[in-house]
């Protein structure tokens, strides 16, 4: 039967270096992508190294909605386009309110001991209205 929690200092280190830093941006990000990422970066400095992969997939998304986004403003009689697309940003804003983008749940998060309530994170979710 298995252990919970790390066992030696050694594992301790490691869990500490996951939990602490920024995510490192991975190298295959779509441009439109990678700027979202250098938003998300500067706007909420609580996002971690452990928040690498949710981040990177929210960002793919991002880009995929705004590639839908593109396709149903092409051809709005095609219905698919518009599904996918609030189906894309459906997924983006899930991704975006567990890493605490969402005013709702930016409120709820503690970093350096106060609340993120009246960050400048709303700036992000401005960029899914500038997409338009």
């Amino acid at each position: 039967m298995g252990s919970r929690g790390p066992k030696s200092k050694k594992d301790l280190e490691r869990a500490g270096d996951i939990a602490e830093g920024a995510p490192v941006k991975p190298a295959d990000l779509p441009p439109e992508a990678e700027i979202l990422w250098d938003h998300v970066i500067e706007w909420a400095p609580w996002v971690r190294a452990i928040d690498q992969p949710l981040m990177e997939e929210m960002c793919r998304a991002w880009v995929l909605a705004r590639k839908a986004y593109e396709w149903a403003l092409e051809d709005p009689l095609e219905v698919s386009f518009g599904k996918r697309y609030v189906e894309y940003i459906r997924v983006f804003e899930s991704m975006a309110s567990r890493l605490g983008l969402t005013p709702a749940d930016r409120a709820k998060i503690k970093y350096d001991g106060e609340s993120r309530a009246n960050t400048g994170v709303a700036k992000l979710l401005k960029l899914r209205s500038d997409a338009s």
